[in-house]
């Protein structure tokens, strides 16, 4: 668009700058793993170096915060087999509510 300002002529482009929203967004998933599948209350089996990378016990830790954050907790167990890969089951329970 172009604006006159006494004898000389400047051209103004009209920009878009912010609209209102209904809502303040949620903060999308920072995880590389589907916590909100692995935590449905079925038991899964992860094969170490397969299924995670690092340490089963940092593995273990991970699942336990997130299972904390979905008003639960994990049970799990490790299995160590000798000639095969380390297996670390997980399973979420949501916890009982009071009354």
């Amino acid at each position: 668009m172009f604006e006159q300002h006494g004898k000389q002529m400047f051209y103004r482009e009209e920009v878009d700058v912010a609209r209102r929203v209904q809502e303040f967004p949620a903060l999308p998933s920072q995880s590389k793993y589907p916590w909100d599948e692995w935590l449905d209350g079925s038991v899964w089996e992860f094969i170490v170096g397969e299924d995670f990378n690092g340490r089963p016990e940092t593995f273990r830790s991970m699942a336990k915060t997130h299972a904390k954050k979905r008003g639960g907790r994990v049970r799990s167990r490790m299995l160590r087999t000798e000639g095969q890969p380390d297996r670390l089951y997980l399973q979420f329970e949501r916890r009982e509510s009071d009354g």
